[in-house]
């Protein structure tokens, strides 16, 4: 941390999930240490992998097409470049860049290929997820996915 060496007090602030790319993503309880000596800022969100499983668990189960941006999140946290998981949805590159850069709702169809495309890379299934798919529940409508952490473990909401 700080060269000062002076403890820090935290303040527990919601803030925007920046790391994710996604501009309606707020983590609610955050530590963020502040140093007045040297003015830097220090934020402790918690353990990411579980934060981005959590935002992609919303992303699978929102009611609306997912965006460029969205894709390029999903894509991105299960570690596949632009080109491979291009060619996992017989696509070209290019139109999955134009995709993601372009960050509007997708079609249908390409929006259903790319949820089963992540959600069948995924090691534990998510039965509850592909019950929705196939219309068995109702699928969530939202503006912002909020995130608490109870019990060490992240909890979804939807704004």
């Amino acid at each position: 941390m700080c060269e000062s060496k002076k403890k820090l007090e935290p303040k527990i602030q919601n803030l925007k999930y920046e790391a994710s790319g996604l501009d309606n993503v707020v983590i609610h309880g955050v530590k963020v240490y502040h140093c007045d000596n040297c003015g830097e800022r220090y934020i402790q969100y918690g353990n990411h992998d579980e934060i981005d499983a959590a935002v992609a668990e919303a992303l699978l189960k929102k009611q609306k097409s997912l965006t460029g941006k969205e894709i390029r999140f999903l894509r991105t946290w299960k570690g596949y470049s632009g080109q491979r998981f291009a060619s996992l949805l017989n696509s070209s590159a290019a139109h999955l860049y134009r995709i993601e850069a372009k960050d509007s709702p997708v079609n249908d169809k390409f929006d259903r290929l790319v949820r089963l495309a992540i959600m069948s890379m995924t090691t534990d299934r998510n039965y509850e997820l592909q019950d929705m798919l196939e219309g068995k529940k109702e699928l969530v409508k939202y503006n912002r996915i909020e995130l608490q952490l109870k019990a060490g473990h992240y909890s979804v909401r939807f704004a």
